[in-house]
């Protein structure tokens, strides 16, 4: 027997509704400290690549010992650019940091949200059982209040028959 189902209200889909909001939300952020991670670690990535050139045009012209100035010029900027690269790399400690931290938030609400779903199959279960029985019921009171309504329908009839046949004779 199936059930019609268009009788059911669960009160806790504002709360399911809220939750996943605030999932939509928490991804929304996540997706964009991603962006900002990826933006920082092609940084790092180029800057550790301008320090390997600078490093070999460092040592091309200390082998070269043609320019002490320009030697130290390279090496001031191999300092500067290793500085930047532990800045780069810091900030990206502190991105992956946050990251974590709003991948535990989306799991948590994501719990919250796979509980109230549970739930609500629960009592769709239970309402349909609860629907079944319903029906059940008022089918058998149709039943009996037809059968009974037959009974009576039929009772007087013959009682009627009864009636005539003697006021036909005599």
């Amino acid at each position: 027997m199936s059930v019609d189902m268009r009788r059911f209200k669960y009160m806790l889909e504002p709360v399911l509704d809220q939750r996943r909001w605030q999932l939509e939300a928490l991804q929304g952020r996540l997706g964009s400290l991603q962006q900002r991670i990826n933006a920082e670690e092609e940084l790092i990535n180029t800057l550790q690549s301008q320090h390997a050139i600078q490093s070999q045009e460092a040592a091309r012209i200390l082998l070269q010992r043609i320019n002490p100035e320009g030697h130290a010029r390279s090496l001031q900027w191999l300092s500067q650019l290793r500085a930047r690269i532990a800045t780069a790399q810091m900030s990206m400690e502190e991105l992956n940091g946050q990251r974590l931290a709003l991948l535990a938030e989306c799991m948590a609400v994501q719990c919250k949200i796979n509980a109230i779903e549970t739930h609500r199959e629960e009592s769709v279960r239970q309402f349909a059982t609860d629907e079944s029985a319903r029906m059940a019921a008022e089918a058998d009171r149709d039943w009996l209040a037809r059968s009974s309504h037959a009974n009576l329908s039929s009772a007087p009839a013959s009682g009627e028959t009864r009636l005539s046949s003697r006021s036909l004779t005599p």
